[in-house]
């Protein structure tokens, strides 16, 4: 049986969600996330969750509760539908582009 298995690393920041590899040089972090994906199969539905790793004692509860309000986490299910409908308009771009018909 095939499977898929990934995680990320993601901070919450002033500016919203990113890879632990794209911070700013002293950007302020104020959560610590990982990101696990998991398909148990080719044809299996995908399943992605957070765990948060650590939060920032200088800001309360509240403070980054506006923060997550703000800026959805990117397994959120508002996230999730995003990204798969650039993946689709980007797949319909290259069909496009290699002139592939439906």
């Amino acid at each position: 049986m095939s499977y898929d298995k990934s995680q990320s690393e993601y901070c919450l920041t002033l500016r919203g969600w990113v890879t632990t590899g794209n911070l700013q040089v002293n950007e302020i972090v104020i959560e610590r996330w990982l990101e696990k994906t998991y398909q148990g199969s080719g044809f299996g539905k995908e399943s992605t969750h957070g765990t948060m790793l650590w939060s920032n004692a200088d800001f309360s509860k509240k403070q980054r509760d506006e923060l997550h309000n703000r800026f959805p986490s990117p397994w959120s299910e508002e996230e999730t539908a995003q990204r798969k409908k650039h993946f689709s308009r980007d797949i319909e771009r290259l069909a496009a582009e290699w002139k592939i018909s439906n």
